[in-house]
């Protein structure tokens, strides 16, 4: 998959429901990312692990542009929802953790 123009994926190429063998390694550096909100899915998954966000960059929008994929966020891809999600976990997560060591 890597140099073929890429800008954006969707989540159903990857997800195991279409891979009952597994995944063999796809590549995906060398396209031109596009990363915006069509991308939040690959943060919210809990069953994709990408091998070295380091070499996959974007080619936007905006300030994005030249951004490897290790460094973004939610908020960086415009992914509100999944942001505030993740904050309250992790809020949640912190609450019990001081009620169980009180």
């Amino acid at each position: 998959m890597e140099d073929n123009s890429l800008a954006t994926i969707d989540e159903a190429v990857f997800h195991p429901s279409n891979h009952p063998t597994g995944l063999d390694f796809w590549g995906i550096w060398n396209n031109p990312w596009n990363c915006n909100k069509s991308l939040c899915w690959i943060l919210d998954s809990d069953w994709l692990t990408l091998e070295n966000p380091n070499t996959v960059e974007c080619s936007g929008p905006g300030l994005l542009n030249g951004r490897k994929w290790d460094t973004l966020n939610e908020l960086d891809l415009g992914c509100q929802g999944l942001y505030e999600r993740k904050k309250e976990r992790a809020e949640k997560c912190w609450r019990i953790n001081q009620l169980l060591n009180y």
